[in-house]
C-alpha cells in the first residue's frame, strides 16, 4: 500500500492528464473519475485551517449552545498545541438539477436522433443520469 501524500496525489493526477490527453486507456471515464477524486483530494490535503477551538469549547457548545472560535493564522500564543482543533472549510457539496439543464436537454435529443424522445424522453433520460448521479451505484 502506497502513502498518499500531495506529491504523490500530484504525480497521479499528471499522470493521468497524460493519458487523457492521448486518449489512451480503454478506462477513460474511469480516469477522469479518478481526476476528480483526486483534485478533490489534493484540495483537501492543501487546506489551511480557517480557525481552532479545543475540546473546553466544543463542551461549551454542546452544554450552552456558545463556545469561542480562534483565529488560526496565527494561532494565540498560550493555546496549549496538544489541545487544538484545527477548523476547516468545506466546499458545499455540488447541486445537480432536477430540470434537464437545457444544453443537454439538446444534446441527449441529438444524441437519440432517430428515436424522436423530444423533451419528455430527454427528462426521463436525465432523470436516470441524476439518480446515478445522486445514489451512485446504489438503486
Amino acid at each position: 500500500m502506497h502513502s498518499v501524500t500531495i506529491e504523490s496525489v500530484r504525480e497521479r493526477i499528471s499522470y493521468l492528464e497524460g493519458l487523457n490527453a492521448r486518449g489512451v486507456g480503454t478506462a477513460v471515464q474511469q480516469q477522469q473519475f479518478e481526476l476528480a477524486c483526486l483534485g478533490e483530494l489534493l484540495a483537501t490535503l492543501e487546506a489551511e485551517p480557517v480557525g481552532w477551538t479545543d475540546e473546553q469549547e466544543l463542551r461549551s457548545v454542546e452544554k450552552d449552545g456558545c463556545g469561542y472560535l480562534f483565529t488560526a493564522n496565527p494561532i494565540t500564543p498560550h493555546a496549549d498545541q496538544l489541545r487544538v482543533i484545527k477548523l476547516y472549510i468545506h466546499p458545499p457539496a455540488p447541486t445537480v438539477p432536477e430540470i434537464v439543464p437545457e444544453s443537454l436537454r439538446d444534446e441527449i435529443i441529438d444524441l437519440c436522433a432517430g428515436y424522436e424522445i423530444g423533451d419528455q424522453g430527454a427528462q426521463e433520460i436525465w432523470e436516470a443520469c441524476r439518480a446515478v448521479m445522486l445514489n451512485g451505484d446504489k438503486p
